[in-house]
């Protein structure tokens, strides 16, 4: 039996269709803000990058696909002397997985297929930033691409009869966001939360997060429905899902530190969480008149309250101590995160003039913005311009009236395999908007990509 079945997998190995890609990128970025002192570079860990795809597949049923990249970092990781001689510490590096799944077409029915592995499953119909792509958590390495997302494992159910498909996607594992080493803050500092309480105990020093993660059991797995349906000029869908916001929120108690050493000024232990979150969606993309394409999305948040409060236990003893002059009452709090349903929406349209594309859309509601009275109006405008068959410049912008991001890149292909570009990002404006505290990622640089 065992021979026979050896026999099977080695006639199916060779009758099996397999496709590979590669690809070789490298890229160096130089900081624009707080250069008071000398500007720093940025690191996306994307300073080398080899990777590749291979996609197999056995007849028409049964496909792998495996895809990832090798990459190198920018700085060095080294903190003491004797790790000197480790040389992942010196070049520190990573390996990045796209896709590592087997997938099952045709199971019971020509129309229906599993996916099981590591995943990207897309769901939006909006181009960039969709409001509806909630499987996959995001991938803020480049905090500038907001449209990335990371690769899960994940079960996805597909069914497709006729011009319809339903599917159905179970993530087992939470996985949170990929935030940028350093430069970004997408949280609340502990200055905004309230004041420290004590006889001058006001000045907070250092903020450091505790991060409380989900178990990994039934009750914190993600899950996620969709329902498309294609009819000719309008493909329009509607989707769920429920789960934990794979960005982090300031949540639970508070901590102080530091008053042996200075009364005067204090650390704060800032307590962080992923809280749960439901998000119900409808889509719609299509052709509009005078040759435009346009697009909507609009989603209904239903999250998680999420409260940060001092430690009850902590006041008692610092006042014991003689650190603060007695226990508040009330103990100080706040709500980082009201808890009540809001909506975010997203609407867009293109258009091509010749060698000049077009895309302009009206964002309420920017990622970070979390209840309902944060949220902001966002204009986002990208040109791109083709100025030859070698040369092409993109140009984008971001802006709520308080901040913006505007952003600028001239690509050349060389030797009809390498690409070459050289651009740059820059965002700036009012504390006031969501954008200000992407500010730290403005940068001017440059990077080369082969794919072979």
């Amino acid at each position: 039996m065992t021979l026979v079945l050896g026999a099977a997998f080695v006639g199916a190995a060779w009758a099996a269709d397999v496709a590979a890609t590669g690809r070789a990128e490298a890229n160096l970025r130089l900081g624009l803000a707080d250069c008071a002192e000398g500007c720093g570079w940025v690191d996306f860990h994307d300073a080398a990058v080899l990777g590749g795809d291979l996609r197999v597949r056995f007849g028409r049923q049964v496909r792998v696909v495996a895809s990832g990249d090798l990459r190198a970092h920018g700085p060095t990781d080294l903190l003491a002397l004797e790790d000197s001689g480790e040389i992942e510490v010196l070049r520190p590096f990573s390996l990045k997985l796209h896709e590592a799944s087997v997938g099952l077409d045709g199971v019971g029915a020509p129309w229906f297929d599993l996916v099981m592995g590591v995943h990207r499953e897309r769901w939006g119909t909006a181009d960039g930033l969709s409001l509806v792509d909630n499987l996959n958590p995001y991938d803020l390495e480049d905090p500038t691409r907001l449209d990335q997302r990371l690769a899960v494992p994940m079960l996805l159910a597909t069914a497709h009869p006729g011009n319809s498909s339903i599917q159905l996607g179970l993530v087992p594992f939470f996985v949170p966001a990929a935030l940028p080493t350093d430069q970004v803050d997408v949280l609340a500092g502990a200055r905004d939360l309230f004041d420290v309480p004590g006889q001058n105990a006001t000045d907070v020093r250092e903020v450091e997060s505790r991060v409380t993660m989900p178990g990994d059991t039934v009750l914190d797995l993600g899950v996620g429905g969709r329902l498309a349906l294609a009819t000719g000029p309008v493909d329009v869908a509607a989707s769920w899902y429920h789960g934990r916001d794979s960005l982090p929120q300031v949540g639970g108690e508070l901590l102080l530190t530091g008053f042996s050493t200075d009364n005067d000024r204090v650390d704060v232990g800032l307590p962080v969480m992923y809280p749960r979150i439901d998000v119900a969606g409808l889509e719609a993309r299509g052709e509009l008149p005078w040759e435009l394409g346009g697009w909507a999305e609009v989603v209904l948040v239903l999250p998680e309250r999420t409260v940060a409060t001092m430690s009850a236990a902590q006041l008692s003893a610092l006042a014991t101590l003689g650190a603060i002059d007695e226990v508040p009452d009330p103990i100080p709090s706040s709500v980082t995160q009201d808890g009540e349903p809001f909506p975010r929406a997203v609407v867009g349209v293109e258009r091509s003039f010749g060698r000049v594309y077009v895309n302009a859309q009206w964002l309420y509601g920017f990622p970070t913005e979390r209840q309902w009275s944060e949220l902001s109006h966002y204009g986002l405008l990208t040109l791109r311009f083709t100025l030859s068959d070698r040369w092409i410049l993109g140009l984008r912008g971001v802006s709520d009236g308080a901040g913006y991001l505007a952003g600028a890149e001239l690509r050349y292909l060389h030797g009809d395999a390498a690409e070459w570009w050289l651009g740059s990002t820059y965002i700036g404006g009012s504390e006031e908007s969501a954008l200000h505290g992407f500010r730290g990622v403005s940068h001017a640089g440059t990077g080369v990509e082969v794919r072979f």
